[in-house]
């Protein structure tokens, strides 16, 4: 399989991931990000700060291993967010610290995302399944642990003025 069709096929999955057995009008909105070569996704991300491109990059990333730029991209995207996609990468670095992805195996930081995952996200489906991590998580964590997590959690609110 050529290196241009993986990437399509890729980009296929995550469109997949985000909850998008979509009507042909979702579809188009995400078929320039479906289409784009990673270097544009890269830049409608960093300069047009778009989280859609942040998520379609992050994962393309992450699929590859590079998990130090899918990080980063997620991050961004989670600054960003506006749109599923940006919520999505919330989910996304929460599930590579629960993981040790790339990152340094982190609870208090997965907790943390899933908190503000929980919170912030008008989608139901998203909420359920941050809320049903972070409780899975909770278990292993101290109260200090927790109350970190959730205090990490409130300023990221503050700061992002979500």
């Amino acid at each position: 399989m050529t290196l241009k069709i993986r990437i399509h096929v890729v980009l296929a999955f995550l469109c997949l991931a985000l909850g998008m057995a979509m009507p042909v009008s979702a579809q188009n909105k995400y078929s320039r990000y479906i289409k784009a070569a990673p270097e544009d996704l890269f830049q409608r991300c960093v300069s047009n700060s778009d989280d859609i491109a942040c998520y379609f990059y992050g994962g393309l990333q992450k699929k590859r291993g590079n998990f130090a730029d899918a990080h980063d991209a997620f991050f961004l995207g989670a600054q960003l967010a506006k749109e599923r996609a940006g919520f999505v990468c919330m989910l996304e670095l929460a599930r590579m610290y629960e993981k040790g992805d790339g990152v340094r195996r982190d609870p208090v930081q997965s907790y943390r995302w899933y908190t503000v995952l929980m919170n912030d996200q008008p989608s139901q489906d998203l909420r359920a399944a941050a809320a049903n991590k972070r409780q899975s998580i909770a278990v292993t964590m101290t109260t200090d642990q927790i109350a970190a997590a959730e205090a990490m959690a409130r300023a990221w609110k503050a700061q992002s003025g979500t």
